[in-house]
């Protein structure tokens, strides 16, 4: 009996091992190499900052969702519904300056954006996947990244 107790912790411990190495594998995997505004971004899905956030920590990220108001804080959701349902888990916070806050809430209050800023996994609030601490561009989906138009947001790294 001893030994079918041994051999079952092996397979399990066995089982995890291969989880977490196919975790990092998938993780190294994605590519960060999409030019916006001159800088490199990891254009990727809420879904893979969802599953890797430690893995984007500190790297400028380009993400799509919607932009609502969660308790008085400017957030990207997945999308609508995930925003009408309260799912945290699938939300970032904009964690950016007044000025910025007020110029991406103005145009595009509710509705759905791009996004290219400094994601932080240590900013996680409540449920929250972690925030964005700066925000370089904001667009409509619809615009190619390399067009200004008055409705683009572009903002000096330095800033």
């Amino acid at each position: 009996m001893k030994n079918m107790g041994f051999l079952i912790l092996l397979v399990l411990t066995t089982n995890l091992s291969l989880a977490s190495d196919a975790k990092v594998e998938q993780a190294s995997s994605i590519k960060c190499n999409t030019v916006v505004e001159k800088a490199m971004v990891c254009d990727i899905s809420m879904s893979k900052l969802t599953a890797h956030p430690e893995y984007f920590n500190g790297r400028l990220v380009q993400i799509f969702g919607y932009l609502a108001i969660d308790n008085g804080q400017l957030v990207l959701y997945t999308n609508k519904l995930y925003f009408q349902y309260q799912v945290q888990t699938e939300s970032v916070l904009l964690d950016i300056s007044y000025k910025q806050k007020k110029f991406i809430s103005s145009k595009w209050f509710h509705q759905y954006i791009r996004i290219v800023g400094k994601f932080s996994a240590d900013s996680q609030n409540d449920e929250r996947i972690g925030a964005l601490v700066t925000v370089r561009t904001a667009y409509a989906p619809g615009l190619r990244p390399d067009v200004k138009e008055d409705h683009m947001l572009v903002i000096d790294p330095d800033e």
